[in-house]
């Protein structure tokens, strides 16, 4: 999804394309993956010096609301932000080490899929593994 795309649902639900709302949308598409909100923050001030971080972290929760953007808890406590790629999720494989994350490629959902209708509806999920990536893992004697 690019920021045309993004800008045109926006519009489409009647929310206003603030600059700063669109340079929150440009810091997500053109920064890392995996941001944190003060990382975020920091590459709006570079356009916009006096936006809060209110700002910021009000519009990721509207963004996400939308499910344009995801939020993640990494195992480092720090919750990051990523702009959704379309209607499909994704899940993370996340390096206890460095902080590193890798996104799985499948969603591991259909094979939970046991759950009777009647004694649980499922509204949304979340999967996480946990471990050391290559680096880590040879920096640990493993």
């Amino acid at each position: 999804m690019d920021l045309d795309e993004v800008l045109k649902v926006l519009k489409a639900r009647g929310l206003n394309l603030t600059p700063q709302r669109q340079e929150i949308l440009r810091a997500l598409l053109e920064g890392p993956p995996h941001q944190t909100a003060a990382e975020i923050l920091q590459r709006v001030r570079r356009r916009f010096p006096s936006v809060s971080f209110d700002t910021v972290y009000r519009n990721l929760h509207l963004l996400q609301s939308l499910n344009l953007v995801s939020r993640t808890h990494f195992a480092d406590g720090d919750t990051r932000y990523e702009l959704c790629a379309g209607p499909e999720h994704h899940h993370h494989a996340l390096c206890l080490g460095c902080g590193k994350a890798v996104d799985a490629a499948f969603c591991p959902m259909p094979y939970f899929r046991g759950l009777p209708d009647e004694e649980f509806t499922v509204t949304g999920h979340s999967f996480k593994l946990f471990g050391y990536c290559g680096n880590c893992r040879r920096g640990r004697g493993e």
